[in-house]
């Protein structure tokens, strides 16, 4: 369920709740009843309350946290080739690739990226680029979904089929990944 803003509402209950917390804590800190090492560990849960919603991972490693937020930006808009390029460049350091075949979100969300370009070539009728983007993602995980559904579309549309299975075949891409 969310809210009207669109918020989930349980992230809606954890903001609230970390504002809370983190206005109690001020005021304590205010009046003398808490001292600052006792603190910190209450800010920091307050804080992360507070920000919950918006954080997608915690990552230590330089390239964990790049390749999710690179990942991200292409998924929303697929058709960007800016964010694109920045992706491929992130997957072109052999360590992020090895990051991201060893975290499963990473690696979903990568690979459900890389086949959102390969379907906005596609539509696009640039099949050589969508060949490309699809054979990268299946290199990361050859049993992905994505990958088999777009595999299928594209061997629908290279076939000489008429013109009602090409148009159902780009329609799928489009709905499934939001293309225009």
């Amino acid at each position: 369920m969310t809210t009207n803003s669109g918020m989930e509402n349980s992230y809606a209950i954890l903001l609230i709740a970390g504002i809370v917390l983190f206005i109690t804590l001020i005021g304590n800190l205010w009046k003398g009843k808490l001292t600052g090492k006792a603190a910190v560990p209450l800010f920091l849960v307050a804080v992360i309350m507070i920000g919950y919603s918006s954080i997608k991972s915690i990552s230590f490693g330089e390239d964990g946290l790049t390749i999710e937020t690179y990942a991200q930006a292409v998924v929303d808009d697929p058709q960007d080739q800016a964010k694109v390029n920045a992706l491929n460049n992130a997957l072109s350091n052999p360590n992020t690739v090895r990051q991201v075949q060893n975290n499963p979100r990473a690696l979903s969300l990568t690979v459900h990226a890389l086949s959102a370009v390969a379907s906005s070539k596609v539509v696009g009728n640039d099949v050589s680029a969508a060949r490309n983007y699809i054979a990268q993602a299946k290199a990361l995980d050859p049993k992905s979904t994505d990958v088999k559904f777009v595999q299928e579309h594209l061997a629908t549309i290279q076939t000489p089929q008429g013109v009602y299975q090409r148009t159902v075949a780009i329609s799928a891409l489009k709905t499934k990944y939001g293309l225009k």
